[in-house]
């Protein structure tokens, strides 16, 4: 359509008083409002107010550098030298409430007959966050939380001080360390978890957890006792224990153990009692692997120990375990134990060594074992066992039956120098020799059998 040039005109004078209208409605006045522009945003201390640690906010007493007695958020301003007989920070509140300790990457460095650098001394605290900074060098302790409700501690390295690094309960600890210090690195209780801290060089254990404790991700190491020693009822996933004095971990009552790393500890690399341990390796430490009583070890790793790569017995079952190149037996103890689905091989003392009653030994593959010393795959010293399903090779006996009242069937031996070695008085299927056997090739889609025995119960040598 064509438009008329007086139409044209009228259009475009319309739109240009749309755009003229538009943009008063837009736009604000371009002149400031009179008097002094003020600030809009909230101060620091509106979002979160904090107090600084220091004379004349949190004065000391006769047995404290700094006192802090309100509930509130502080902060250090510098480095905070100990004294004599005294506290580096003391937290005794007049009333309940939470205090949170930002050192700020300073240190508290205590010295000669200082106390505590970081002490609750009542029990009025809900919970007090400590984080970030060095505590050193106190003769009590570098912070003992044990009296408060509840803690967080993160990122606080605490050296060299006497009566341990970190005592507390009911408590988070995330990414600390504990180093060279006089006792335990950490002491924990109640339920506190602790994740992605060192423990190093204490001369005691490097944790040490009461009740209910869980860590996690944790590198313990050369710590004169234990690695990490668990009382009651712990829990501990992926950790490292290393060149510890003792054991790497210690699971005393009803523990657990995931996919923790166990090197070159001075007794072994895990004691459990009534525990589960899964996922785990054990390599090179001076005694056992893994030594458990009363307890499961499942899909875990026992190489070149300096003794026994796993000792079980009270009821105790090892299933789809590894036990390879250790100095002793791969696995050894005895009584109610169950032997599963596992694989033993190239240790220098004998493959499975079982006494006590009441065995199983079921489905395990036994390739040679009792490299150093004149002994069997399989080796049953005592009474009432089942040895069933089990491959045994290139060892000087094969399944040795030393008691009475066992029931040995389904077995394959083959390579050991005597394959076969039982005391009179127990019960077995028959023993089938094939291995001279000559069979047929076969190509298609059926044979016969070859087994030479229909017996379900054969042990087979071939």
């Amino acid at each position: 359509m064509k438009l008329s040039r007086s139409r044209v005109i009228a259009v475009s004078s319309c739109a240009l008083m749309l755009t003229a209208t538009a943009g008063l409605l837009i736009a604000g006045p371009l002149t400031p409002p009179g008097g002094p522009v003020g600030a809009t945003m909230k101060t620091l201390a509106e979002v979160e107010p904090r107090i600084a640690l220091n004379a004349t906010n949190t004065p000391g007493d006769n047995d404290s550098v700094f006192k802090i007695t309100q509930p509130g958020s502080y902060y250090l301003t510098a480095k905070l030298q100990g004294e004599f007989g005294k506290h580096g920070i003391e937290i005794a509140l007049a009333s309940q409430g939470a205090v949170t300790i930002d050192l700020r990457g300073f240190e508290l460095a205590g010295g000669t007959d200082s106390l505590t650098g970081v002490a609750v001394t009542n029990a009025t605290p809900t919970h007090v966050n400590l984080r970030d900074g060095t505590i050193r060098f106190w003769d009590q302790g570098g912070a003992n939380l044990a009296s408060v409700l509840g803690a967080t501690v993160e990122n606080v390295r605490f050296l060299n001080n006497y009566a341990g690094g970190l005592t507390t309960t009911k408590s988070r600890v995330i990414n600390c360390e504990a180093s060279s210090n006089s006792g335990h690195g950490f002491s924990l209780d109640d339920g506190s978890v602790i994740d992605g801290c060192v423990a190093r060089l204490n001369t005691q254990h490097g944790i040490y957890a009461d009740k209910d404790c869980t860590i996690t991700n944790g590198e313990l190491s050369n710590n004169t006792q234990y690695g990490v020693y668990l009382e009651y009822q712990g829990r501990i996933v992926n950790t490292n224990a290393a060149s510890n004095g003792q054991w790497g971990i210690g699971l005393i009552r009803f523990g657990s153990a995931e996919g923790c790393m166990l090197t070159s500890n001075g007794q072994g690399g895990l004691y459990v009692q009534g525990g589960i341990v899964r996922g785990c390796a054990a390599r090179d430490n001076t005694s056992y692997g893994f030594n458990g009583s009363s307890s499961h070890f499942e899909e875990c790793i026992a190489s070149y120990n300096h003794g026994t790569g796993i000792y079980a017995n009270g009821g105790s079952t090892v299933n789809r375990c590894l036990s390879s190149s250790n100095y002793s037996h791969g696995i050894d103890g005895g009584g109610g134990v169950q032997v599963l689905d596992s694989k033993i091989q190239y240790n220098y003392g004998e493959g499975i060594r079982l006494a006590l009653d009441g065995n199983t030994i079921r489905g395990n593959t036994c390739i040679l074992n009792a490299t150093s010393i004149d002994g069997a795959g399989i080796h049953m010293l005592t009474a009432d066992s089942v040895i069933e399903g089990n491959r045994v090779t290139g060892t000087d006996r094969g399944i040795d039956i030393d008691g009475e009242r066992n029931v040995i069937i389904g077995n394959w031996c083959t390579g050991n120098t005597i394959n076969w070695q039982f005391a009179a008085n127990n019960i077995y299927g028959p023993i089938v020799d094939r291995s001279a056997a000559a069979t047929a090739a076969v190509n298609g889609n059926s044979a016969v059998s070859t087994m030479g025995t229909t017996d379900p119960h054969a042990n087979i040598t071939y």
